[in-house]
């Protein structure tokens, strides 16, 4: 299997268990993530590719898809977070 499967599947799975939580955002050092931009980058790098970027799925060039950098050197897109007052 393509390692940026494994890797959206990890991010999905993260993502989708902090949103339901109820709780802050933590970065990889259990910091609490504030409103601010950030990049989406694999905890271990190296062939495994970069951070998160928006490409285009196949041959279609709208709309367009989150995907992985191909290089470790390319930290793509930030992510930008803000807090959603209820």
């Amino acid at each position: 299997m393509n390692p940026m499967f494994y890797f959206l599947i990890a991010l999905t799975a993260v993502l989708a268990a902090t949103a339901n939580a109820g709780g802050p955002v933590l970065d990889i050092d259990d910091e609490i993530i504030f409103d601010g931009s950030y990049y989406v980058i694999p905890a271990f790098f190296g062939a495994d590719g970069g951070g998160l970027t928006l490409s285009p799925l196949g041959n279609k060039q709208c709309p367009l898809y989150i995907g992985q950098e191909a290089s470790d050197a390319n930290m793509g897109i930030p992510v930008r977070f803000s807090k959603l007052e209820v």
